[in-house]
């Protein structure tokens, strides 16, 4: 299960609620529901399924749960469609270990701002959730 940002840049995707690669480059981290079996992966036909599945979810009491998951109706962007970006890491962005926390801590903030900014703009009227995406972060311009 990528997120809109990863796929759009072909960066790798640890797949959490919010990933590392959006957590560094300060983007929302948005994921789809998949079409075909939006409750249960192996109902699935596409065996490499990209998409969220219900069923995949972390369990309520995992650690993710404290982090909002943004599942979305609709298709992930294209692949490459922002342009190819290097994996980032920690280290290159002076995010040394002790900061990570607060970094996760800000993420976490930032996916609250981010259903708020989606909520606002299915209400002006901009487009329906599957049409919409969230531009990326800083750390990617």
């Amino acid at each position: 299960m990528v997120c809109d940002h990863c796929h759009g840049h072909g960066l790798p995707c640890n797949e959490a609620p919010v990933c590392e690669q959006c957590i560094i480059s300060d983007t929302a981290c948005t994921h789809r529901l998949c079409a075909e079996s939006p409750a249960y992966k192996d109902e699935c036909t596409n065996l490499e399924c990209r998409y969220v599945h219900k069923d995949y979810m972390p369990l309520s009491d995992a650690i993710f749960d404290k982090y909002d998951y943004i599942v979305l109706p609709g298709r992930l962007r294209r692949y490459l469609v922002d342009g190819k970006l290097n994996e980032m890491e920690w280290s290159g962005y002076g995010l040394v270990p002790r900061h990570q926390k607060q970094h996760r801590e800000e993420a976490q903030i930032s996916q609250s701002q981010a259903r708020q900014l989606l909520d606002s703009m299915v209400a002006d009227g901009v487009g329906p959730l599957k049409k919409l995406y969230l531009s990326c972060g800083k750390g990617c311009r």
